[in-house]
């Protein structure tokens, strides 16, 4: 009885203990690896009034605040790329004669941002503060994490739900300005990749049109290293 109560105890002195910056951290480091790694992404986008759009990336990442991404399919995006380096958002597209700005919070294809592909790092773009110790979902036990911006990133405020001790992200709600949410996401397809247990898939279902649904899928990850030099604005166009 005694070796039960110390249990319970610890349990609860560990759940009190844990900030909201450390558990979206180690949520951040589940979805992508810390460093220099690239990923292989599918893109797709469901409406009930068009064909079904597809879109195949791959993303160069330097760091938490910087990365490339390269659009390699469909033929008529082949050459596109993209360059981040902290809040700022590039696009070069073949046959311009520079690169151009873009904003994190532009649509790529239906729900899913420009942002959401080039940027895993939840926990030095937002506050995090904890709404609850512990939610049930999908039979998880969850910390609920309300995250607000610190800056101009994709969205003004996320409710974040990750698991209790593998802090593996379950869902997340995103905000606009207004308070009015913008999509709905489940993290889903949870298998070893680039050295632990990942979500290789993040179901996307829009705010408004719940008819709406998009999908971002992680093909294939792992730690590499890239030369400093293709992560420039003059590199996109020559980007291979």
């Amino acid at each position: 009885m005694k070796k039960i109560l110390v249990t319970f105890f610890a349990a609860g002195f560990a759940l009190a203990a844990e900030s909201g910056h450390s558990i979206v951290q180690k949520a951040d480091n589940v979805r992508g690896p810390q460093g220099s790694f690239r990923m292989k992404i599918k893109v797709l986008s469901q409406r009930p009034d068009q064909a079904q759009q597809e879109i195949f990336m791959e993303t160069y990442v330097k760091d938490r605040t910087t990365s490339v991404v390269k659009f390699t399919d469909p033929a008529r995006e082949r050459g596109k790329a993209m360059l981040m380096v902290n809040d700022d958002l590039w696009m070069y597209i073949p046959g311009s004669k520079r690169t151009f700005r873009i904003s994190p919070q532009q649509r790529l294809v239906g729900d899913v941002s420009n942002a959401d592909v080039a940027r895993v790092n939840y926990a030095e773009d937002y506050t995090s503060t904890i709404l609850k110790k512990s939610e049930k979902v999908d039979g998880k036990n969850c910390y609920l994490v309300e995250l607000t911006a610190k800056n101009k990133v994709s969205y003004a405020k996320i409710h974040y739900w990750v698991e209790h001790k593998t802090y593996r992200p379950v869902k997340a709600t995103f905000f606009a300005v207004s308070g009015k949410p913008l999509k709905y996401a489940t993290y889903k397809g949870y298998k070893s990749i680039a050295g632990t247990v990942r979500p290789t898939v993040v179901y996307i279902v829009d705010g408004i049109k719940p008819e709406w649904k998009s999908e971002i899928h992680y093909t294939s990850m792992g730690k590499k290293s890239f030369p400093a030099s293709i992560f420039q604005q003059s590199a996109l166009p020559d980007l291979r």
